[in-house]
Formats: C-alpha cells, sequence, structure tokens
C-alpha cells in the first residue's frame, strides 16, 4: 500500500500556512509529498499510474534503440511531466501548479511562506553553509553611505513577488485583499527606516489596485513577473514618490500599443511539449515607448540611474519574449514627461549583480556615477532570502591607456569586447528606406584596454538583425576589417552615429556580429 498526499490536500496546507503565518516552510513539506508521490506513482495502481506506466514503457521500447541514453531523457522528460502535469497536477522542483492553469516559480513560494530571513539561526546557517552574505539592510546602508559622499541619493524599490499579491491563484483561501509576505519582511523595512534609507515598496498600492479591479489578478499567469498594465501604474507610482524638478533635457516620446502573445518563464520551466505548453500562452497589450522613430535607450549622461532586473527588463529586453521598449524603465521616463534615464540592467541576482557591474565600471576608471542625482535600486522580493548582499568597495580607479584598434587593410580579425555605446536604429517601416547602418563603440577588446569604432547592419529589408537589439554593456564576439575595404560599397547606405564627437573622429571598422552573450535566467 503506497501513501500518497493528492494535489488538493497540499493546497490545503499551503493555505493553512498563510492563515496561521507559520514560519516553517510548509510548501516544502508539500513539495517533498509531491516528490514522494512523483516517485510513488510507478508502484501505484491507479488509473493515473497505470497510464504514466504503460507510456513510458512505450515511449522506451520505440526510443531506446534510435537514440542516445542522453537524447532519450530529453525526448522523454516532456512526455513524462506532460502527464505528471495533465493527469496529476503535479509542477516539477522549480513550478508549482495553482488554479486555473496559472504556474507558481518554487523560489518565490518559498520566500513568502518560508523561514524568516532575518531570523538568526537561517542567517548562519547562509553564511556558513551557502557562503553568502545574508544581510540585505547592511548591504543597502553601505551602499547609501558610498553614495552619499558623492552627493547622491538613493531609493531601494523592493518588488513583490507573484505570490505575495495573487497568491489566491495558489492556495483555497481567496483572499486577495492582503499582501502575503514573508515574516521579516517588516522588520527589513524597519531596519532601513531606522537608517533613513529612502523605500518605495508598491505593495500596498497594488493591493489596493486590485480591490479596486474587483480582485483582478495583476500578475501575469504563467510568468513570474508583472502584467504590463501593472508594471505601468507602479511606473507611475514611482514617478509621483519621487518627486523630481523637470528635466532640462526632456526627450520627445511616442507610445505605440501592440499586442503580445507569450508563454511565460514559469511555463518553459515545465519542458513541455509544444502542444500543451500552447495552454499556458497569455495575450497582453504593452505600450512601447519610442524616441525619434527608434526603440527607447538609456542615456550615460542622465543624473538619474536605474539598477533593476527582470522586473525592469520585462517588456523591455525582446529576448524574454514579451515585447520590447516598452518596461518599468521606459515608461518611469515617460511618467517623468521623458526624462533622460542612465541604467544597468541584469535579469538575475538583483542582490548584488548591478552594483558589481558599476563597482567593475568605476574600477576601471569609467565614473559611471559622474553627474547622477538619484540612483533607483530595483531588486525582486525574493533576493531578501535567497539573494547574496555582497559588500562592495565602489571606487574610482584611474583609467588605463586605451587605443581604438583597426585592422590592417585586406586583413578579417576576430574580437570579443563589450558594448559602450551604440546609436540610434529605426524602426523597421518608419523610415521611406529598408537598410541601416549603426556604429558601435566597442571596449575591453579580447580583455586588453583597447577599443574600436565599428559599422555594421542594423536593418535588411526592413528587418533588424541581431545587432539592432545590441544594448550597452552586452558582450559580443565580432569579425573585424577596416571600413576602408568596404566604404566604396557601403558608403551610400544610410547610417547613424554614436553620440560622442570624438568617438565619431576614430578611424571605424567594419564589422559582422557572430555571438551576442547567452542572458541571465530570471
Amino acid at each position: 500500500m503506497v501513501n500518497c498526499i493528492l494535489p488538493r490536500h497540499y493546497c490545503g496546507r499551503f493555505t493553512c500556512s498563510i492563515r496561521k503565518r507559520n514560519t516553517r516552510n510548509a510548501f516544502d513539506l508539500a513539495h517533498s509529498n509531491v516528490r514522494h508521490f512523483q516517485r510513488a506513482i510507478f508502484a501505484f495502481p491507479g488509473t493515473a499510474a497505470a497510464s504514466l506506466s504503460r507510456s513510458l514503457a512505450a515511449a522506451s521500447a520505440r526510443r531506446r534503440t534510435q537514440v542516445g541514453t542522453k537524447n532519450f531523457g530529453a525526448r522523454l522528460l516532456p512526455r513524462a511531466q506532460s502527464i505528471l502535469t495533465e493527469e496529476l497536477s503535479a509542477g516539477n522542483e522549480q513550478v508549482y501548479l495553482g488554479r486555473h492553469d496559472w504556474l507558481f516559480y518554487r523560489a518565490d513560494v518559498d520566500y513568502v511562506i518560508g523561514q524568516p530571513f532575518l531570523d538568526p539561526f537561517w542567517m548562519r546557517r547562509r553564511t556558513f553553509g551557502a557562503g553568502v552574505q545574508p544581510n540585505a539592510a547592511t548591504a543597502i546602508v553601505q551602499f547609501r553611505d558610498q553614495l552619499a559622499r558623492r552627493g547622491i541619493d538613493l531609493l531601494v524599490m523592493p518588488v513583490p513577488v507573484k505570490p505575495s499579491i495573487d497568491g489566491e491563484m495558489l492556495a483555497l483561501d481567496d483572499d486577495s485583499k492582503r499582501v502575503i509576505e514573508n515574516a521579516s519582511f517588516q522588520q527589513f523595512k524597519n531596519q532601513l527606516e531606522k537608517q533613513n534609507v529612502r523605500t518605495f515598496d508598491p505593495a500596498s498600492s497594488l493591493i489596493q489596485r486590485k480591490t479596486e479591479m474587483g480582485g483582478a489578478p495583476l500578475y501575469l499567469k504563467a510568468d513570474t513577473h508583472w502584467r504590463p498594465d501593472t508594471m505601468e501604474f507602479v511606473a507611475q507610482q514611482l514617478a509621483s514618490n519621487l518627486k523630481l524638478s523637470s528635466s532640462s533635457r526632456p526627450a520627445s516620446f511616442e507610445v505605440d500599443e501592440k499586442s503580445i502573445t507569450a508563454l511565460g518563464d514559469i511555463a518553459r520551466m515545465l519542458k513541455l511539449p509544444a502542444m500543451l505548453a500552447s495552454r499556458y500562452e497569455q495575450n497582453v497589450r504593452i505600450h512601447e515607448i519610442t524616441v525619434g522613430r527608434s526603440i527607447w535607450r538609456a542615456n550615460k549622461d542622465a543624473d538619474l540611474l536605474f539598477l533593476g532586473d527582470s522586473f525592469a527588463n520585462i517588456f523591455s529586453l525582446e529576448a524574454l519574449g514579451w515585447g520590447e521598449s516598452a518596461g518599468l524603465i521606459e515608461h518611469l521616463s515617460a511618467a517623468l514627461g521623458g526624462r533622460p534615464i542612465d541604467c544597468i540592467v541584469r535579469n538575475s541576482d538583483g542582490a548584488f549583480a548591478t552594483r558589481e557591474i558599476l563597482n567593475r565600471e568605476l574600477a576601471r576608471g569609467r565614473d559611471r556615477l559622474a553627474g547622477k542625482k538619484l540612483v533607483i535600486w530595483e531588486f525582486a522580493a525574493r533576493e531578501l532570502a535567497f539573494g547574496n548582499w555582497k559588500l562592495l568597495d565602489l571606487k574610482l580607479g584611474q583609467p588605463s591607456p586605451s587605443h581604438f584598434f583597426v585592422p590592417p587593410p585586406g586583413q578579417k580579425v576576430f574580437v570579443t569586447g563589450t558594448v559602450e555605446s551604440i546609436s540610434p536604429v529605426p524602426l523597421p517601416g518608419s523610415v521611406p528606406y529598408a537598410d541601416h547602418i549603426m556604429a558601435m563603440h566597442l571596449v575591453d577588446l579580447n580583455g586588453e584596454p583597447l577599443q574600436c569604432l565599428v559599422y555594421l547592419w542594423s536593418m535588411r529589408d526592413n528587418k533588424w538583425t541581431p545587432a539592432a537589439r545590441l544594448r550597452p554593456g552586452d558582450k559580443v564576439s565580432m569579425q573585424l576589417q577596416t571600413w576602408s575595404d568596404v566604404s566604396a560599397q557601403l558608403e551610400k547606405i544610410n547610417r547613424s552615429e554614436v553620440d560622442d564627437p570624438a568617438t565619431q573622429l576614430e578611424e571605424p571598422c567594419w564589422g559582422e556580429l557572430v555571438e551576442r552573450a547567452a542572458l541571465s535566467a530570471p
């Protein structure tokens, strides 16, 4: 006789843990029950187990003689997961299934109802077991003080995770009128308030909005992130909270509505067959911000620097699948009347990644904080429990001598480098020409203090090339040759230039993009 915990049972346990605010990780227990259930079904005489056993046996017989062991596992996983999901309402180690085809990321759920992240035992365990700096307040106060010494203000923005706002889509409890937070979250906010750290927490405003909308969900059903209208609402709330004076250099922008249908990141974690995965697709309407017929781009000369994670990248970075130029930073810029904003964004590791990038630039003598008056640091609230809150020096170093590299005539060379800046690229169909060449300032060639000015295709036959979506900070591999080798054929093609007049005077190269560095997982 096999004892099993069915999905309806562990949903009840999840609800109970929320109601009682139990400090035990009730969902860890539920998760272990689900894993036990998934293992046990092979011996369970029920219909689902029999169906699964027959399906796996048949697949094994068909495939083992056709493919190797590695490929066999890769082919078998989607089929096995589809049966677990369809017949047993079970997710996997990263995904919990909610109500009405809603999916939840395990780390988000564990953060909400797991151990209080400021519990001394839990913090010691993370310090010595995982080798991380677990105290977010310590890192935030250090960063605030570092910025203050340069006359720069800091605003911290923890973004509530999906179960905190739409938790009723996972639990049986239909309480959608309160924020479900980790037991230590209010203590964390009190620590920052005691240290006079400026904070913007959108959670209460989101719950109020949810109530006014009759309990309608504010997050995407199969993705870790918020809906575009929720993000735009937060951008407006943030702009009002900042109370900034008008910019002396506002950009004239346009707003275009677009329909996007995409599969969320949590749904992709299930690795279901395409036919079954399509049930988790969702259609949303985004509002794309464009400036001068080009997508919105960060301005390094802006007095506002935004440090963000995938909650800022969603609807902004095309690679995430939900459109581009329509994210939190773009809409914050619009809400501030077209105010220029500089930004450093990395999909994951919000506790340290963007500060680490900033620290690295400063150490190389590139003062990314020059002229800045305000830094906004946005991160997902789950980072408070699982992030590594590194303490960084943030010291400005001396720039090393650098030279613009140009290959010898008639030769092609392969290089790697970091995108420092790029020229505007027109939207396909927005200009009367079908082809366009962009300019790019590339630095740190092959890890050396070298740089170059590169021209490359950004649009061919009214379609953007991969280079058109490059952003400052991207790591790229390129094939370069001197511009003089190709100028006779390409000089008449419409081209845009980088903003820096000094860089414009350098001898350019012609480049072909070989590879763009892979994006981090959300």
